[in-house]
C-alpha cells in the first residue's frame, strides 16, 4: 500500500512513543496536503527535538536539532542533524546494516522497517542525548566538518561510480548514466543505495565514496 501521511503518522507513532514513554517529551503531529504531501511528529524536550518525518518527493527521514549553543555548537553553526550522520558517530561494535528493502520507501512496508530502524539506533546508542546531552551533536557537528573538508569534486565522485557498476549489465549501467543525467544526488544515491542493500554492488570503495558524496551533497 502506498505511503500517505496518515499511515507515516500510525507507523512514526509505533516507532517513537517509546520518547515519550521513556523520556517524558511532548509529541505533536504535523500534515501538509497538496502537490507534495508530507507528515511528521515533532518530539520536542527542553535540549533537543527529534523529528521522524515523510514526504511524498523525497521519503523519510528523522531529524535531531541541538536546542542550545555548547562550546561547539555555536549561534551560527547548524544546530540540525540527520540521523544518518549519528552512524558516523556509532562505536564500532554497533551493528550499522540499513535495512534490506527498496528507497525511497514509497510503500508502508518499506516504511515500517525505515523508521524501525532509526529508531532502534536512537533507543540504544543515543540515551545520553535523549535525556539532554548534546556532546553527540557536537560529535556530529564535528565529523560534519571533516567530511566536507575530505569532499572530492563531483567528476571524482561518479567516476568512482561508473567504474564500480561497469560489471553491472547494460541496462542497468543506462540507468546510472540516466541518473548522472538528471543532476539529482537523491536520485543517484537512490539507485546506488538500492544496490547495495540487495548485495548487487559491494566493496570498501564504493560504500566509502558513496557515504561521502552523500554527506557533501545531500547535507
Amino acid at each position: 500500500m502506498p505511503t500517505n501521511p496518515h499511515s507515516f503518522l500510525s507507523v512514526a507513532h509505533r516507532h517513537f512513543d517509546y520518547l515519550q514513554r521513556d523520556f517524558g517529551v511532548s509529541a505533536a503531529d504535523r500534515i501538509a496536503e497538496g502537490w507534495v504531501e508530507s507528515a511528521e511528529v515533532h518530539y520536542d524536550s527542553p535540549k533537543v527535538a527529534i523529528t521522524p518525518y515523510w514526504n511524498s518527493r523525497d521519503g523519510v527521514g528523522v531529524r535531531i536539532a541541538a536546542k542550545e549553543d555548547t562550546f561547539w555548537i555555536r549561534p551560527a553553526s547548524s544546530h540540525e542533524f540527520d540521523v544518518r550522520e549519528l552512524a558516523q558517530i556509532l562505536p564500532p561494535e554497533a551493528p550499522k546494516a540499513a535495512p534490506a528493502v527498496g528507497l525511497p520507501e514509497d510503500t508502508q512496508n518499506e516504511l515500517d522497517p525505515w523508521l524501525g530502524y532509526y529508531a532502534g539506533q536512537l533507543r540504544t546508542y543515543a540515551q545520553s542525548l535523549l535525556h539532554g546531552d548534546l556532546s553527540a551533536c557536537e560529535d556530529m557537528l564535528i565529523m560534519r566538518y571533516c567530511n566536507s573538508t575530505k569532499g572530492l569534486p563531483r567528476e571524482d565522485y561518479l567516476k568512482v561510480f561508473r567504474e564500480e557498476t561497469a560489471g553491472l549489465s547494460v541496462a542497468e549501467r543506462q540507468q546510472v548514466e540516466d541518473a548522472i543525467a538528471s543532476g539529482s544526488p537523491r536520485r543517484l544515491c537512490f539507485l546506488l543505495d538500492e544496490w547495495v542493500h540487495a548485495g548487487r554492488l559491494r566493496g570498501k570503495r564504493l560504500h566509502t565514496s558513496l557515504n561521502d558524496f552523500r554527506l557533501q551533497y545531500l547535507q
